[in-house]
C-alpha cells in the first residue's frame, strides 16, 4: 500500500499539470512563423485539396499531442514498473531468508523432496 501511495505521490501527480497543459495546446494552424492570421494563408492550400489540408490539421491538432503525451509519461511508467520489480525482488528476498531460516536444521537432499 505504501508503495502506491509513493507512486501516486512521486511519480502520477508530478504528470498531472503538464499533461492538462499539453492537452489544452491548439496545434491546428501551426507554422514557424503563424502569428495569429488566417490558417488558410498556409499549408499550400492552393496545390492541395482541401480535404487532404483538413486531415492534416486534424492530425496535428490529436496525433502530436498524443505523442507528446507518450513521451512525457514514458520515463515515469518505466520508473514505475521498474520500481515495482525490485519491490517485487525484496519481497522474494526476505520470503527466501524465512524460508531457508524455517528449514535450518533439518537434513536436506532426497527425504525432503519425498516428503
Amino acid at each position: 500500500a505504501i508503495k502506491f501511495a509513493m507512486d501516486y505521490v512521486f511519480i502520477v501527480h508530478a504528470l498531472v499539470l503538464p499533461s492538462r497543459a499539453i492537452m489544452q495546446i491548439d496545434l491546428f494552424c501551426w507554422n514557424y512563423n503563424f502569428a495569429g492570421e488566417d490558417c488558410d494563408a498556409y499549408d499550400y492550400t492552393d496545390s492541395l485539396p482541401l480535404a487532404l489540408i483538413q486531415g492534416l490539421r486534424l492530425f496535428r491538432r490529436y496525433a502530436y499531442k498524443a505523442l507528446m503525451l507518450f513521451e512525457r509519461w514514458l520515463p515515469n511508467l518505466m520508473l514505475y514498473y521498474c520500481n515495482t520489480f525490485f519491490y517485487y525482488l525484496a519481497v522474494l528476498g526476505f520470503a527466501s531468508a524465512f524460508d531457508r531460516l524455517r528449514w535450518r536444521g533439518v537434513a536436506d537432499g532426497w527425504s525432503k523432496v519425498i516428503r
